[in-house]
């Protein structure tokens, strides 16, 4: 890994102008950083956000994830194993669960400049502003920030899951790729029973299936052809009260590197385009990474690998999904549904059609990064080699994600719901579980998971 430092935040004006903020994991620097942007009067409130934030979570670092669980068991183990941290946390228990916006108003946060970074930092982490995010979790982000070291793995994403792959196999489990789920299997007693794959019809018997797909994708795929069930009917009901996150419009460029010197790019980069504009509104705020920066062997000699991107909408996609079969529409039959229902083949011309309105509104949707980009770089077109621009539609089919979505939009206080479900032997992990959306938070949902399943000794141990 490569340790780093610095988050850039881009706070801009409709006619182009940026007030830049340097996040740093030092909260004394990253503090500073405020002050050089907004005053002395801001960064005072940003002092007291933190350490607000830090006070909350110096409870819950006591506590490791390990031994957490949502059940009775649960409770009675933190409370007894770990009950100095539970009274360091106590006085902030109200807050804990409180939506962030509501906390800011209480410790005396007001200055707009202050949480409209605050709100960005909400954004980041879970696709919310600070109204609807859950304090906890923007507490554990502003600790572990201050307390831990920032990394970018070598070798990207694609290295972190063949470490876990390593993992899975020392523990003498088994990675089968390319072995797609097409249902969960229950007996004639509602139980799970095991998993049937799309390839060759092949079972998997089990007692025990976690699903790490989405809620709506496990109930309405996964488990489409029980759906006379109560307790399916039950998990589906849970399923529509649950409102997703906006999808993404991507960009994926290769850029020329010629003339920049070695600090002209940092490695990640947030920017909101117009402050006079929501954080959340689609096209709006934009995320850019640039791994080159770090890992030289993840572009040619030469060269910087671009990727940015910003919510987006499905709905105005939902049009297009007959080009790659992601919807069921009612009409001529090309291909069945588990529940039945079928989809329209497209005639030549017409699939022909679509597929030039697609790319025009791909090439119209796409503007918002580009802008960003020349913020950063402002002859980034001319550096431009290739590029790839990905809609919700490519989101939904490379991650086979309901809707292309980033994952519920749970409005804090409200909770996510726990691993178990209605179904016996059935339990779900990921971002539609507790506690939510991101990856420290979808990796929290596993152990939550598997501590339910343990006997208490084997959780000690």
């Amino acid at each position: 890994c490569i340790e780093y430092d610095r988050f850039v935040y881009h706070f801009g004006t409709s006619s182009g102008e940026d007030t830049v903020v340097e996040v740093r994991g030092d909260e004394q620097r990253y503090v500073q950083a405020i002050e050089g942007a907004f005053g002395t009067a801001a960064a005072v409130e940003m002092q007291r956000f933190v350490q607000h934030m830090n006070k909350i979570f110096s409870g819950m670092e006591d506590v490791p994830t390990l031994a957490l669980e949502i059940s009775l068991r649960g409770l009675r183990r933190v409370a007894t194993r770990f009950a100095p941290a539970m009274l360091k946390l106590l006085p902030y228990v109200p807050d804990v669960n409180a939506p962030l916006g509501a906390v800011l108003g209480k410790i005396g946060v007001f200055d707009e400049r202050v949480r409209r970074v605050i709100d960005l930092e909400c954004f980041l982490l879970s696709g919310m502003l600070a109204k609807s995010t859950l304090t906890a979790e923007v507490a554990f982000m502003v600790g572990e920030r201050a307390r831990s070291r920032i990394e970018y793995p070598l070798g990207g994403s694609e290295h972190i899951i063949k470490e876990l792959v390593a993992a899975i196999e020392r523990g003498s489990g088994e990675v089968r790729l390319g072995a797609h789920v097409d249902k969960i299997v229950l007996d004639a007693k509602g139980r799970a029973a095991g998993v049937e794959l799309k390839r060759g019809a092949t079972r998997l018997q089990s007692s025990t299936v976690i699903s790490n797909a989405t809620i709506w994708n496990t109930v309405d795929q996964l488990l489409a052809h029980e759906h006379g069930r109560e307790s399916v009917a039950k998990l589906r009901r849970d399923a529509s009260k649950m409102e997703p996150v906006d999808s993404f419009m991507h960009l994926h460029a290769t850029i020329s590197a010629a003339g920049l010197e070695a600090d002209a790019l940092d490695g990640h980069h947030a920017l909101v385009l117009d402050c006079s504009k929501s954080i959340d509104e689609p096209g709006n705020t934009i995320m850019v990474s640039v791994p080159s920066v770090w890992d030289t062997g993840c572009a040619k000699t030469g060269t910087h690998v671009v990727h940015a991107y910003t919510l987006e909408p499905y709905e105005q996609w939902a049009r297009f999904a007959a080009l790659y079969g992601l919807e069921r529409v009612s009409g001529t039959a090309q291909r069945s549904f588990a529940d039945g229902s079928e989809a329209v083949p497209l005639g030549a011309n017409e699939r022909k059609q679509l597929r030039a309105e697609y790319e025009a509104l791909k090439a119209e949707r796409v503007q918002s990064l580009y802008s960003a980009m020349r913020r950063i770089l402002p002859d980034f077109d001319a550096r431009v080699q290739s590029a790839l621009v990905g809609s919700p539609l490519t989101h939904a089919r490379y991650t086979r994600r309901h809707r292309g979505s980033y994952g519920p939009g749970v409005i804090a206080p409200a909770q996510f719901p726990t691993p178990r479900t209605p179904i016996p032997g059935l339990y779900r992990v990921g971002d539609s579980v507790m506690p939510g959306i991101g990856v420290p938070a979808a990796a929290a949902s596993a152990f939550l998971c598997a501590n339910a399943l343990l006997p208490e000794s084997a959780i000690d141990a």
